[in-house]
């Protein structure tokens, strides 16, 4: 699991590594808003969790939030504002930034693994229903590839135009490849 945390002051992300780190978290740190984006944008892939300090120096958590919500919505990027900032406002304006949780800290390190594991919960319920409705439509066919190639090829060739599959796109593509060139020229 990586968590992605955005902070102007080191001191903090020593903080998070050292709670997250030895429970096998990944810990990914930037020091500005901006650099967050530019990872977001840079990579092919999105952290599991993102902790975004409130109170930053050129664009604080709440834009940074605001911004991240544009392109990212909360059930696959969650977000937990963390702050020193722990007025009832505060929070509100937190929470209606488009981030998932708020932390006040100092906080408990036990409180800022529950909000993780909390939210981490909720992405994958909702990725789990979301596949669910998918594959319960009409037209839509889901199964699993495995690594017997003739399964898959077999339920390959057998779809008619039009249908979608909906499956894990690793092993299609580990499937594809090792499959010969004609099994997909319909």
């Amino acid at each position: 699991c990586e968590v992605l945390s955005v902070d102007d002051n080191m001191l903090n992300h020593m903080v998070v590594e050292n709670a997250l780190a030895p429970r096998g978290y990944v810990v990914t740190t930037v020091m500005s808003g901006e650099e967050a984006l530019e990872l977001l944008k840079r990579r092919k892939y999105l952290p599991d969790c993102m902790l975004v300090d409130y109170m930053m120096a050129e664009m604080n958590g709440l834009q940074l939030t605001k911004l991240i919500r544009q392109y990212f919505p909360s059930n696959s990027l969650p977000v937990i504002i963390v702050s020193g900032k722990g007025l009832e406002t505060d929070i509100d304006a937190g929470l209606h930034s488009g981030a998932n949780d708020y932390l006040v800290k100092p906080y408990d390190v036990s409180d800022l693994k529950g909000k993780i594991k909390q939210q981490l919960r909720l992405k994958q319920h909702f990725l789990i229903e979301v596949q669910k409705q998918l594959c319960e439509r009409p037209g839509i066919i889901h199964f699993p590839f495995s690594r017997n190639r003739s399964r898959g090829a077999h339920a390959l060739s057998s779809l008619d135009d039009g249908l979608v599959i909906c499956c894990d796109i690793c092993h299609l593509l580990q499937l594809a490849h090792s499959m010969p060139s004609e099994d997909f020229a319909r």
